[in-house]
């Protein structure tokens, strides 16, 4: 069976940038995953290295909310990104999980 390549749409080009960005933040994971460039590092665990990474989530999900699927596999990815956030609205945590104040 032959299927014609799918064309890369604008959540698809979010995402990608999310995983450049979360190889940044995360070295380690980039490492796992095969980003070569980040072996050297390890990620910022100081409270402005958190801020950081829930700037980014946010600003990640934020993009995400201003473009509509394409397809069904533009859903898949937007619900996944959403769900593993962990947060739409308090600081996202690097474990991914949502943190309030009391």
């Amino acid at each position: 069976m032959t299927t014609t390549p799918r064309t890369p749409t604008a959540i698809d080009k979010i995402a990608e940038e999310w995983v450049d960005t979360l190889a940044v933040l995360e070295p380690t994971l980039g490492t796992y995953i095969g980003r070569n460039d980040v072996n050297d590092r390890y990620g910022d665990l100081s409270p402005d290295g958190h801020e950081q990474y829930a700037a980014e989530v946010r600003k990640t999900l934020g993009a995400l909310d201003a473009v509509s699927p394409a397809d069904s596999v533009d859903e898949v990815t937007k619900q996944t990104s959403v769900a593993s956030s962990g947060s739409t609205s308090s600081s996202t945590t690097r474990s991914g999980t949502s943190a309030t104040s009391t």
